[in-house]
């Protein structure tokens, strides 16, 4: 038989090149089908099942006569404002200053929608029994430094825990026995901010509100908010413990 009349047999057909990359892709396409799928389902249960890492928050509030009798310092507003931000397992601790601080409790978010009590504006003996208002005047940095000295010691118990300050205050007013510098309050901040992971100054308007700014873009860490607008303060609150609880994620 000579070749011109050979003829191929019908079980044998030439594959094309093309059908040749096709069927080595398949697997490969499904590897890669699979291993997306595998992704999207872990995002999607990740979802479905995360918990926000709880955090320590730290609220100090003025309580000094000027800012109680202030119609203007909405404390307990602000006050109701941050206990929205907490949830099951927070630990909240609450100072009061006015011509020096007193840490006036602790108190664990025990339950889903528990809120937590402010009482605010306090009592004369409420104010008595803490030692506040014995002198005239508001002390910013003694708010600070008690803040700093909670930190502290939550940092050397849970180390890994997000700290939230926050610090409402209406003025700040000379106080007879302490002299306060701007440099001293920087100092002060810088400490706090080395062991809290995010603070949060809300203060009033005007002059004292361009102090508080201008600290705040001295210290890393440390942001201003004004109290007049509640839905910015309520923002400003939103922001402060979402980012507080990242750092424990």
């Amino acid at each position: 038989m000579s070749f011109l009349n050979w003829k191929m047999p019908g079980d044998i057909r030439f594959k094309s090149p093309f059908d040749i990359f096709s069927q080595r892709k398949e697997p490969l396409v499904l590897f890669t089908s699979l291993l997306f799928l595998g992704f999207l389902s872990a995002l999607i249960v990740d979802g479905l099942f995360f918990v926000p890492p709880p955090v320590v928050s730290i609220l100090a509030v003025d309580v000094s006569e000027s800012a109680i009798n202030s119609e203007m310092f909405p404390a307990s507003e602000i006050c109701a404002l941050q206990r929205l931000s907490l949830l099951p397992e927070d630990e909240q601790i609450d100072v009061w200053f006015a011509d020096r601080s007193s840490l006036i409790g602790r108190q664990q978010v025990e339950r889903t929608h528990q809120r937590l009590g402010c009482h605010l504006p306090p009592s004369d003996e409420e104010l008595e029994v803490n030692g506040l208002g014995k002198s005239p005047g508001t002390s910013l940095k003694s708010a600070v430094q008690l803040s700093h000295l909670e930190a502290q010691k939550r940092r050397s118990l849970a180390s890994n825990l997000p700290i939230v300050v926050v610090i409402a205050l209406h003025e700040v007013e000379p106080i007879p026995s302490e002299e306060v510098d701007v440099s001293s309050l920087i100092e002060a901040l810088q400490e706090l901010a080395e062991v809290a992971d995010e603070i949060l100054l809300v203060g009033p308007k005007g002059e004292l509100a361009r102090e508080l700014n201008r600290l705040s873009l001295e210290v890393k860490g440390v942001k201003f908010c004004a109290f007049r607008d509640l839905k910015q303060v309520a923002y400003c609150l939103e922001k402060t413990f979402e980012k507080g609880r990242e750092r424990g994620h």
